[in-house]
């Protein structure tokens, strides 16, 4: 197939060469007749053989010789369980404890250190407290008192509440336990204080006596008191810081002209004591005295 189509071409070019002039060197330029007979001055328009071959399977042979990756096996890392030791209580002396324990895991929000001489088994919220908000805290001073045991233990804090506990270790504080005197007691806001009086021996009209004072709210208290008799003029209240017995004329006084009038509130600074006395008012003095009582504000 090959053979007959270089035929067919030699063919041609015999063909072509058959019907053009060629002039020798030396003759002159052919005339426009014979140039008319040439081909066109155009570019002829090439001739193209497209040789179409299916081409053989091809080897695929490797460039380089690849390494395999290793596969890592993966050991996983063991949680971490939390835990708190309490180690040791030391007694500082004057009532002063010193609490040290150690602690492994995660405390974002710090360390509870809480004790109590009744509570084998002290927790927050409840019994005495200390917080540290310091993750890495290992050591605190607490404070009781002389002469007294007390329970201790470490928990980790978490949103108002501990959820993880130390053990538990007691200490007996050196020293003589501490003697408080009784005092007569006091109520404070919201409880209202009371401050009650004997009752007067009032058989024979007429006479007036303070029964009662109560607290008010900051620094104020309501005066009570209780008469018998003739009192037209009204009452005077008679009050100072002083503890002297207080007598109209010698004092601070508070005119109170109606007679039906049994209490009247007073204000004082806070933390300050005053005394007061009612005295039945004459006009121009007092014939009649109360008891005499006291009474110290607070906010």
């Amino acid at each position: 197939m090959k053979i007959v189509k270089g035929l067919g071409i030699l063919l041609c070019l015999f063909l072509l060469a058959g019907c053009v002039q060629i002039v020798p060197a030396g003759q002159a330029t052919p005339t426009e007749d014979v140039k008319a007979l040439l081909l066109p001055t155009e570019t002829p328009v090439p001739v193209v053989i497209v040789v179409t071959a299916t081409p053989e399977p091809a080897t695929a042979v490797p460039t380089s010789t690849e390494t395999p990756v290793a596969t890592a096996t993966l050991t996983p890392t063991p949680t971490q369980v939390a835990g708190i030791t309490l180690n040791t209580l030391s007694d500082l002396g004057g009532g002063n404890i010193n609490v040290s324990w150690s602690a492994s895991g995660s405390f974002p929000k710090g360390f509870q250190v809480v004790w109590s001489a009744t509570n084998s088994q002290p927790s927050f919220p409840g019994d005495s407290s200390t917080y540290l908000n310091d993750p890495n805290a290992r050591s605190v001073q607490v404070r009781g008192e002389p002469g007294k045991t007390y329970y201790v233990r470490v928990c980790r804090y978490v949103e108002s509440s501990c959820d993880l506990y130390s053990n538990v270790q007691q200490v007996t504080l050196a020293g003589t336990p501490i003697t408080y005197n009784t005092y007569y007691p006091q109520y404070y806001y919201p409880q209202p204080q009371y401050y009650t009086y004997p009752t007067v021996n009032a058989t024979t009209p007429p006479y007036l006596y303070i029964s009662k004072v109560v607290y008010a709210g900051s620094w104020a208290a309501d005066i009570y008191w209780k008469s018998y008799g003739n009192f037209d003029h009204g009452y005077i209240l008679l009050f100072s810081t002083s503890p002297d017995t207080l007598i109209y004329g010698d004092t601070l006084q508070q005119v109170i002209t109606n007679a039906s009038t049994h209490s009247l509130t007073v204000t004082g600074g806070d933390g300050a004591t005053f005394y007061y006395r009612i005295c039945r008012f004459t006009g121009t003095t007092c014939d009649i005295y109360s008891n005499q009582v006291s009474f110290t504000f607070s906010e």
